[in-house]
């Protein structure tokens, strides 16, 4: 047999090997969300809201890094390249990153669960528009203390930007973090890398150079302290100083401030960083949130006014779960509550690795 049919045998071969791996692929996803049980199951609008933010981040990160690029390829000695960068060519990274890990971080995810949710919640609360100053912010910008105005303000500041001009959610690149930040800038730049090298034939080199430098310029201005966790982290510290961080303030946190603020609020009551704080709020068994509002001190008329604010308007099954969670605030005491969730204040890298199986 010839070199060239023993070329294009091993080529069907290959074809062959790759249809049947896809096929089984897809078999083996759908099997999965088959069986998942109901409790885990995203619904439709939460898939479709976590999938237009994450290619939103993405393509926000590549503008940004497109931006960086233009003083490497100018018109004059690269005019297809800088054309390419500058005109509107359609998203390159996410078409490139889409079957790779690099968009599936675990701690990315949870940070667009964690936006979806909190925009939902402002919806169900009424509050379809960036917080306005007035009500529970209307207050605290106007108070008589500076600092809690100032506080106040820079919260109203940060979540105005988490939502677009049609008021759909946001996930600007300044609210991830740092580490977070670092891998998918680091991902998009080699997407463009792809796209550069493979699709206008830059030297490789070049483009390393060129796509390191534009990196690095998109990190350093990075800075977790303007996140609208940090700002609300430091807007119910100046509170707690006061001694008005307390149960009608955490009452009208999540209806009034959002759910970042009121996870802040009772990270600082239970001791707790505010991821921790969300993993238990919202863990599918609906256990840990009457557990935080436990710790937290609260009375059982303000976990009812919360519990409802979360499950707003909810179903048969919503309510089943409200009287559920409210029945084990009753039956739970302070010591249980805290010896619960001691395990929550290690390290979350020791939490993970206390889960997986022991050889």
């Amino acid at each position: 047999m010839s070199d060239q049919r023993m070329s294009q045998k091993d080529a069907r071969g290959d074809a062959a090997r790759l249809l049947h791996a896809a096929a089984r692929e897809r078999l083996k996803v759908v099997m999965t969300d088959l069986f998942l049980p109901a409790h885990l199951r995203l619904s439709e609008w939460q898939r479709t809201a976590m999938s237009a933010l994450l290619e939103r981040l993405v393509q926000s990160v590549e503008e940004e890094l497109r931006a960086g690029l233009d003083r490497h390829f100018p018109p004059q000695t690269h005019a297809e390249v800088h054309q390419a960068l500058a005109g509107d060519p359609g998203p390159v990274a996410q078409s490139i990153l889409e079957d790779t890990a690099a968009l599936r971080d675990p701690v990315l995810v949870a940070l667009l669960l964690r936006r979806v949710e909190e925009h939902r919640l402002r919806r169900n609360n009424g509050h379809s528009t960036p917080a306005a100053p007035e009500g529970l912010f209307g207050e605290l910008v106007h108070d008589a203390d500076e600092a809690t105005g100032e506080a106040a303000m820079a919260v109203l500041i940060a979540q105005s930007r988490r939502l677009d001009r049609f008021h759909e959610p946001l996930l600007p690149s300044h609210e991830l973090p740092a580490e977070v930040q670092f891998r998918l800038v680091w991902s998009i730049a080699a997407a463009l890398r792809t796209y550069l090298v493979e699709r206008h034939a830059v030297v490789p080199d070049v483009a390393d150079d060129a796509l390191a430098a534009a990196a690095n310029q998109c990190l350093s201005v990075h800075d977790e302290g303007e996140s609208l966790e940090a700002r609300c982290l430091r807007l119910v510290s100046v509170l707690d100083e006061r001694g008005r961080l307390d149960g009608p303030f955490l009452v009208r946190a999540l209806p009034e401030g959002g759910l970042t603020l009121l996870l802040a609020a009772l990270s600082l009551r239970c001791a707790l960083l505010p991821d921790a704080v969300w993993e238990l709020a919202f863990e599918p068994l609906g256990r840990g949130l009457p557990l935080l509002l436990r710790v937290a001190g609260l009375q059982r008329a303000e976990v009812g006014e919360i519990l409802v604010a979360i499950h707003g308007n909810a179903g048969a099954d919503d309510d089943a779960q409200l009287v559920r969670q409210l029945d084990l605030f009753d039956s739970t005491s302070l010591e249980e509550a805290r010896r619960t969730l001691r395990f929550w204040r290690t390290d979350p890298l020791y939490r993970t690795a206390a889960e997986a199986p022991v050889p």
